[in-house]
């Protein structure tokens, strides 16, 4: 059967699309394209002047492929497309079945090709390296060139991958002290009287949404703060209502004395799972919360049979410990080649440069590249300072 394609332009298209797109992400093992945390994200935290540019792609009736786009306008120059809540949710990215991959990324090419104003920019950002769709979409674009690539950066993202039988044949793969660490720590939370749990009521949503923002805020203050939306809470509102009953929203809480101390957000997708975000209490660090926290949903998963939980972008020292793999993220992007191409080229030559720039500092010997950093820390402190007096 022959393959349509279709453009959702509307929150009621979106909402239309969220059963089968939650089914695709099901399929394709996809928990950052869950259909019901991205409509979620679209009612409460889309950019002021977004536009939905969703193409679905169909078989029958039966929804095969899904890129979920929005579109703004780039001062200056014409549209871009950007991925449905990223970078905010790593690993965002085009949905499809394999079997279709190709098909759907052609479609999916000419779908945008084709919209008017034409998009200038098409942006794949905090997405995995590995997967292929990006690629896919560059080969199918139609025309006699295929898009400039604009390659920014490339972060490394660590993962768990879940081959042993169970969480504890996991721990005993861990260092001696490691595991001394959990033990100690476990020991001390059931001492202490504490409640490991996971929310499944709206009513326990609710409360357990408002520990989420107020462990997170309190993790980064003292430290710049946070960089998540301050309306993160009405996001996971309505991601919770909508994928709590699948439990592809898993948020698990650790109290103590009827207080959360802990917060840790995963979602779940096709034997896959993410930690996307946590918090802690600052005053509860001789429990360490946030660790025993990732744990219970590291437990969790195995107990489901899941084959990986991806821990998000960046090299934290936790991630580390608890990783066995690393599937590096990448911010990139297309420029189609139309008659705006020179322009738009143009105005896209300061992230090609910094990206330029970000390679050769990594390139750079450890020690070298502390200095190139803190000499460029104490220029901007230097700029924030104030003027001194006449």
């Amino acid at each position: 059967m022959a393959l349509r394609c279709e453009i959702a332009t509307t929150g009621e298209q979106l909402e239309a699309l969220v059963p089968a797109w939650d089914e695709l992400a099901e399929a394709t093992g996809a928990p950052a394209t869950l259909g019901g945390w991205h409509a979620a994200w679209w009612r409460r935290l889309a950019p002021p002047g977004a536009a939905l540019r969703i193409v679905a792609v169909r078989e029958g009736r039966k929804l095969v492929g899904l890129a979920p786009f929005l579109a703004l306008r780039a001062r200056g120059g014409q549209p871009q497309l950007r991925l449905l809540g990223a970078p905010a949710t790593h690993r965002v990215a085009p949905l499809a079945l394999p079997e279709h991959a190709d098909a759907v990324a052609s479609l999916t090419a000419a779908a945008l090709a084709g919209l008017r104003p034409a998009a200038g920019y098409v942006a794949f950002d905090a997405t995995d390296a590995g997967d292929g769709g990006l690629a896919r979409l560059r080969a199918g674009w139609p025309g006699r060139r295929p898009p400039w690539l604009l390659a920014q950066k490339r972060a490394p993202a660590p993962v768990m991958e879940l081959s042993d039988d169970d969480f504890d044949a996991w721990l005993m793969r861990k260092s001696k002290n490691f595991r001394k660490q959990v033990r100690r720590f476990r020991r001390k939370l059931g001492e202490a009287d504490g409640v490991v749990r996971m929310t499944r009521t709206a009513d326990e949503l609710d409360r357990d949404v408002d520990a989420f923002v107020r462990l997170h805020h309190a993790r980064w203050r003292g430290r710049g703060g946070s960089s998540v939306d301050p309306r993160v809470g009405e996001l996971l509102r309505d991601a919770g209502r909508a994928l709590l009953p699948s439990e592809r929203f898993r948020l698990w809480t650790i109290e103590v004395d009827g207080r959360a101390i802990s917060s840790q957000l995963f979602l779940a997708a096709g034997g896959r799972a993410l930690s996307w975000n946590g918090g802690f209490d600052p005053d509860a660090t001789d429990l360490q919360p946030s660790l025993l926290g990732i744990l219970a949903g590291v437990e969790d998963c195995f107990r489901r049979g899941e084959r990986s939980i991806d821990l998000g972008g960046g090299a934290h020292d936790y991630k580390l410990r608890l990783a066995d793999a690393d599937r590096p993220l990448v911010w990139a992007g297309l420029v189609p080649r139309d008659r705006r191409y020179p322009l738009n080229r143009a105005l896209l030559l300061p992230r090609q440069l910094g990206g330029l720039a970000r390679d050769g500092l990594e390139r750079l010997p450890d020690e070298r590249r502390a200095q190139v950093r803190g000499a460029l820390a104490r220029l901007r402190r230097g700029a924030d300072a104030p003027a001194p007096a006449d």
